[in-house]
C-alpha cells in the first residue's frame, strides 16, 4: 500500500512538472506570435514575466533584448521611455551573453547597439572577451588531445628516459598553458558592471548640485566603485570616475 502510494504521488507530480513545461512554453510562443504581429508591450510583458520565473534561459532574454530595442525605435513616446529600451536591450544581450558566450546574434546585436551610443571602450572589451570564448570552444578539445597524446608518450616511453622526459614537459607544458586560458575564461568580467538606463550626468560629489565632470549616454557599460548609502553610485567610464544616481543604473 505505501509503495503504491509513493507510485500515485510521484506520477503526480511528474504531471504537474510536465504541464507546468508545456504551459510554460506555450506562453512562450504567445509572446513570439505578439512579436512578429508587432505587439511588442504585450510581449515585452510575457517575456520578462518568463524571464524573472528562468533567468538562466538565454532564449527568453535574447528575445526580450529584442523587444525592447523594436521599441525604442519607436518615435512616439517620450524620451526617457526611449533611452530606457534602448538601455535594457544592452542589458539583455549581455545576459544573454553571461549564459551564452559565444551567442553570435547577441554579439552582433550588442556591436549595433554600441555603434549607436559611441560606447566604444565596452565595444572593444567585448571583442576581446568573444575572441578569447571562440577559442576556448576549440581549446576545450585540444586540451583533452594534449591530455590524451601525454599519456601515450608516458606509455611508450617508460624505457627511454631522455626522449620520454622531453616530449612528456612539452606536452604537459602545453596542457597547463591551454587549462589555464580555459581557466581565465571562466572569470566572470561582468562583475560590477552595469548599464546606464538613461543619459546622465556624471558628478564630482554625490550631490545633484556639484560638478558635472562628463555625460555619459544610455547602454553605456560602467563599472561599479562605490555605492552611496543614500542614493549615488561612484562609477568609472574610460579611467575617469563620478557619481550617479542608483536608480539611472542597471546592475548585472
Amino acid at each position: 500500500m505505501i509503495k503504491l502510494k509513493l507510485k500515485i504521488i510521484v506520477a503526480l507530480l511528474v504531471t504537474i512538472v510536465f504541464s507546468f513545461t508545456q504551459s510554460r512554453e506555450a506562453y512562450f510562443q504567445e509572446a513570439n506570435r505578439l512579436y512578429e504581429a508587432k505587439k511588442y508591450h504585450k510581449a515585452k510583458l510575457i517575456y520578462q514575466e518568463l524571464f524573472e520565473e528562468d533567468p538562466s534561459n538565454y532564449k527568453i532574454a535574447y528575445n526580450l533584448a529584442n523587444t525592447h530595442y523594436a521599441l525604442a525605435q519607436r518615435k512616439n513616446q517620450p524620451v526617457e521611455a526611449r533611452q530606457s529600451h534602448f538601455a535594457q536591450a544592452v542589458f539583455f544581450f549581455k545576459q544573454v551573453l553571461k549564459q551564452h558566450k559565444t551567442h553570435s546574434p547577441a554579439y552582433d546585436n550588442l556591436k549595433i547597439l554600441w555603434q549607436e551610443n559611441g560606447d566604444v571602450t565596452s565595444l572593444k572589451k567585448e571583442i576581446l572577451l568573444r575572441q578569447l570564448h571562440l577559442f576556448n570552444s576549440f581549446n576545450a578539445y585540444l586540451t583533452s588531445i594534449i591530455f590524451l597524446l601525454i599519456l601515450i608518450v608516458v606509455a611508450r616511453n617508460m624505457t627511454r628516459k631522455k626522449k620520454y622526459f622531453r616530449n612528456a614537459l612539452v606536452l604537459t607544458f602545453s596542457y597547463v598553458f591551454l587549462m589555464g586560458v580555459l581557466l581565465i575564461s571562466q572569470i566572470d568580467f561582468n562583475e560590477n558592471e552595469a548599464v546606464l538606463k538613461q543619459m546622465s550626468e556624471v558628478k564630482s560629489n554625490p550631490s545633484s548640485s556639484s560638478e558635472t565632470l562628463f555625460v555619459l549616454k544610455e547602454g553605456n557599460i560602467v563599472n561599479l566603485e562605490e555605492v552611496n548609502e543614500s542614493e549615488w553610485s561612484l562609477i568609472k567610464k574610460n579611467q575617469a570616475s563620478g557619481w550617479v544616481k542608483k536608480n539611472s543604473l542597471l546592475q548585472f
